[in-house]
């Protein structure tokens, strides 16, 4: 992945070398929006290599929310090995800031 970091970073040098050169605002604009487009990628990218995800991935999207409930959210549970809900745990996540993860219809789930 670093060729393709190294890549980008030079396109963004130069873009800024551009965009200190440049005449006219509507050209300037055009600029800082590529250059915007590259480093969000590139961020993108890097939290895409921190977590293990690829273009493997799975991808899936959540769906509409089967209860009128307001409230209404799904959890991340681990099941212990049985369909009897009573025995599934509740997933804790240190660094949240509840402990858990709360997810809503049209979040995406990331199986790397």
């Amino acid at each position: 992945m670093e060729f393709v970091y190294q890549i980008l970073e030079k396109e963004l040098l130069s873009l800024v070398e551009e965009i200190s050169k440049c005449d006219t605002l509507e050209e300037k604009v055009e600029l800082i929006g590529n250059k915007n487009l590259i480093e969000h990628s590139i961020s993108l990218l890097k939290k895409c290599d921190k977590h293990g995800i690829s273009a493997g991935s799975i991808f899936t999207k959540l769906p509409q929310k089967q209860c009128d409930s307001p409230s209404s959210e799904y959890r991340i549970i681990e099941d212990g090995e049985t369909d009897d809900p009573q025995y599934w745990q509740e997933v804790r996540i240190d660094d949240k800031q509840f402990n858990c993860v709360r997810l809503g219809e049209g979040d995406v789930v990331i199986e790397c």
